[in-house]
């Protein structure tokens, strides 16, 4: 048993019972508090003035009773191999799976293709900013906007146009 208000002690050494305080533990800047005997690379905290660092070599869980917070004006969540898209919150970098429903009240945008093995469901289709698809209570309206001037349906040769509908 050691009670003192101030002790400094150097070197290493081996505590066989765990180490309990009431207060806090510090610890120097680009030092590490390290998990495992073996190295000191190994699972780790580390942390400076700027940046914290926790390493779990092949596997971390958080667990909390209610929920788990992260308060950052950024977030990025895979491979950290360069900067986060600049301006956005979250930012994922390589696939993602979802469980449940996914719920936007904003857009969603996609620089590639989307696909979907269930029903896509909207009020209004567009291509190029023109509206293609729409609905007016009972009618389907097909290229409802002024710039379309014709629907073709069939492949696109003249000498195999199966239907053409052609507005005013």
């Amino acid at each position: 048993y050691i009670s003192a208000s101030s002790l400094a002690i150097t070197g290493t050494g081996s505590f066989e019972s765990g180490v309990r305080t009431h207060g806090d533990i510090w610890v120097g800047d680009n030092n590490r508090l390290v998990f495992d005997e073996e190295s000191r690379n190994d699972q780790f905290i580390y942390g400076n003035d700027d940046t914290m660092t926790i390493d779990a070599d092949n596997f971390m869980n958080l667990y909390a009773d209610n929920k788990i917070a992260m308060l950052s004006s950024q977030v990025t969540i895979g491979h950290l191999s360069g900067p986060a898209a600049p301006g956005k919150a979250l930012t994922i970098k390589g696939d993602m799976s979802q469980s449940g429903n996914f719920v936007t009240t904003g857009h969603i945008t996609a620089s590639g293709n989307i696909s979907s093995s269930g029903t896509i469901k909207a009020n209004v289709y567009e291509m190029q900013g023109e509206s293609v698809i729409m609905n007016d209570e009972a009618t389907l309206i097909f290229g409802g906007d002024t710039a379309w001037t014709g629907i073709d349906i069939g492949k696109a040769s003249t000498l195999t146009q199966n239907i053409r509908l052609t507005g005013p």
